[in-house]
């Protein structure tokens, strides 16, 4: 825990300013109680950050580039490669899938298929 860092030193003046408001201009205040008062905001913000740096410690890379050991690396598989066709597929490109064209009298509206169930049956 680092006691002695400037953001350390900053959040606790931030947490302790009404003690230090109150002890050094408003004078209702002793000084020595605004002092202690700003020691154990150094100690609560050391604390806080510490446990940020430790949440946050997996996160960081190392200065060469590389991912520290224990670091999950993502990578896309949304992307396409170039060229855009799977190994698997057939080397002519000209040879397109067969495609199959529809009779229209083979082409259903939905209504057709609501017309061609049976009414509902009256509860009584």
């Amino acid at each position: 825990m680092l006691l002695v860092n400037p953001l350390t030193l900053l959040i606790a003046l931030v947490l302790d300013a009404p003690a230090l408001w109150h002890a050094f201009v408003l004078e209702d205040l002793d000084i020595a109680t605004a002092l202690v008062r700003y020691l154990l905001a150094v100690l609560v913000s050391g604390l806080m950050l510490s446990v940020v740096r430790r949440v946050t410690a997996p996160y960081v890379q190392a200065d060469d580039g590389k991912a520290v050991e224990g670091t999950v690396t993502t990578l896309s598989v949304d992307r396409v490669p170039p060229g855009g066709r799977r190994m698997t597929d057939a080397a002519d490109p000209e040879a397109g899938p067969e495609l199959l064209e529809l009779e229209p009298t083979q082409i259903q509206s939905p209504r057709a298929e609501v017309a061609a169930l049976p009414p509902a049956v009256a509860a009584e």
